[in-house]
This record gives structure tokens, C-alpha cells and sequence, in this order.
């Protein structure tokens, strides 16, 4: 897949590589950080950014779709949530 090999190429760069990589039940790539709380799951044409709130915070299960998105925006979408849970 293409655009999960260009995600990967530019997480890299970006000292951003996931934790973790599995295959989707479609032809998509799932990557993960944060011992599984961030998900991108990697489509043909798309990305699906999946936020997953640990027991204490108290929020819900969000889903973010970035339908042409560039990788840039997926990158940063996950260095402010993991900057987020970090702080």
C-alpha cells in the first residue's frame, strides 16, 4: 500500500514510527501508538485516526477522518495527541 508506506517514510523522519503494525479486514494498514490508544488505520485513498482514552480520563472513543488528507496532517494530528497525553 502506497500511502501506509508513505505515512511510515515520513513517521520516520519525524522520530513518529509506530509501536506496533498489524493488516486491516479491508486492504488497510493499522498502525499503532501508545500501546494501541492512537490507531491510524491506512486506506487505498484515506487515513481513519482512531483515540482511545485510558480508564482515567473519562472520555469517549473518537474517530477522525482525513478523507485526501496529506501524511503531514495525519503526523501532526498524532504528535499533538501524544503531546497531549504526555503532558
Amino acid at each position: 500500500m502506497a500511502l501506509a508506506t508513505e505515512l511510515l517514510k515520513a513517521a520516520k523522519k519525524a522520530n513518529l514510527l509506530p509501536e506496533t503494525a498489524s493488516s486491516g479486514k479491508f486492504p488497510t494498514v493499522r498502525l499503532f501508538w501508545q500501546n494501541g490508544r492512537i490507531e491510524v488505520e491506512v486506506f487505498p485513498g484515506s487515513f481513519e485516526l482512531y483515540f482511545l482514552p485510558s480508564p482515567n480520563e473519562g472520555e469517549v472513543f473518537s474517530i477522525v477522518e482525513f478523507k485526501g488528507a496529506s501524511v503531514p496532517e495525519v503526523l501532526e494530528k498524532i504528535k499533538v495527541t501524544i503531546s497531549r497525553a504526555s503532558s
